[in-house]
């Protein structure tokens, strides 16, 4: 998952990628077209719908979806979401280093 935020807070994304992933196999063509990511939790459902597949001689091989927020209300439902998701996943996050946020910082600011 990447994730990505305007300085102000008012937009942020998250860009999951999967690449030749298992859950290719659990798709069936009766199940249709992907309409969306589905984030669902105790909480309630967040869905984001621009998902995209590659396809290699009919076979789909990348799938990616970006989840798009808006303020900091949805940023936090987002970051609580992903806590429990790595939590019971074994999964973990780890924000960029001091020296690479002022870099990046850095560069967002306006000249």
């Amino acid at each position: 998952v990447r994730l990505k935020r305007a300085p102000d807070g008012t937009v942020s994304t998250a860009t999951f990628i999967w690449n030749k992933s298992k859950m290719f196999a659990d798709l069936e063509p009766e199940m249709g077209n992907v309409q969306g990511m589905y984030l669902i939790d105790e909480e309630g459902v967040q869905l984001g719908k621009d998902v995209r597949c590659t396809y290699v001689d009919g076979e789909p091989t990348k799938m990616t979806a970006r989840f798009v927020m808006y303020g900091q209300q949805q940023w936090d439902r987002f970051m609580r979401f992903m806590e429990r998701y790595s939590k019971s996943h074994n999964m973990g996050y780890s924000p960029p280093s001091a020296a690479s946020a002022a870099a990046l910082a850095a560069v967002a600011a306006p000249k």
